[in-house]
């Protein structure tokens, strides 16, 4: 039977009657992700209509990507984190926001919400805010800003690496089960997941580094992506006829080219 002491060890203190007394430890013991890292909300735009585009929609010379920190840029459309579908450790970018000349017009548009811009285009951790199925976050580089779905963690005093990859694993699922039961991932309660990372860091951060890859070199390899270079089970090279002599249609079998005539009136 768990203690009801046991309760206010847990954010909220929910009712959690099935929490093993180990895991009330972890809540006991460890300190929370607020404590070395940033959860933020993203912005609300008042119109995503109007502010938000699907990157393909827009021509690539009018996209500001990587763009660093605490500068302005001259492009109007950037990379945007909005959540998006079950996914971990890169990829998912499909989206981009209008902040041209320093997102004026989203700033001066009523409805708008503007949430953490003065850290826009770092590099962080993202996850859809919404959803009812398992629980998913991915790495996102400089350049990007979040939008109200697509909430983050920044870097405060922890390496992000060793924090994403507690994120994705089946214990930090069961824990942000306890702390909210409900379907939303509010930046808080992300925040409120306990967090210790041991001995093992470096080993853990190379690992954390090695799937963003693995995840960021499977979302280039399509179409969807806008770094996509070519399908992986093509080579890659194409080789020419001239290199393939014996796979030219021989002279006897090359269908006739018919001759131009002038267009009768």
């Amino acid at each position: 039977t768990a203690k009801q002491s046991n309760f206010s060890k847990i954010p909220g203190s929910p009712v959690a009657y099935w929490v093993s007394e180990k895991i009330f430890q972890c809540f006991d013991k460890f300190p929370k992700i607020s404590n070395v890292a940033t959860p933020a909300s993203g912005t609300s735009t008042g119109d995503n209509d109007r502010f938000l585009r699907l990157w393909h929609e827009v021509a690539l010379e009018k996209i500001g990507f990587d763009t660093q920190p605490k500068s302005i840029s001259e492009k109007k459309w950037f990379p945007c984190n909005k959540g998006g579908a079950y996914r971990k450790w890169s990829g998912g970018n499909e989206y981009l926001i209008n902040w041209e000349d320093d997102g004026y017009e989203v700033k001066h548009c009523e409805g708008a919400y503007l949430r953490n811009i003065s850290r826009i285009f770092e590099p962080g951790i993202t996850w859809s805010k919404l959803g009812s199925g398992a629980f998913s976050t991915r790495y996102f580089s400089n350049g990007y800003i979040c939008e109200s779905i697509g909430c983050c963690l920044l870097k405060k005093s922890e390496d992000l690496y060793p924090i994403l990859a507690l994120l994705n694993t089946k214990l930090a699922q069961m824990l942000l089960n306890i702390i909210n039961p409900s379907l939303g991932r509010q930046p808080g309660y992300i925040g409120a997941i306990p967090y210790s990372v041991g001995e093992f860091r470096n080993e853990i951060t190379n690992y954390s580094r090695q799937n963003i890859s693995l995840s960021r070199a499977d979302w280039d390899s399509f179409e969807t992506s806008w770094d996509f270079q070519r399908h992986p089970l093509l080579p890659k090279r194409v080789p020419s006829a001239q290199e393939h002599p014996s796979e030219q249609i021989p002279p006897s079998e090359q269908t006739p080219i018919p001759e131009e005539t002038e267009p009768s009136e």
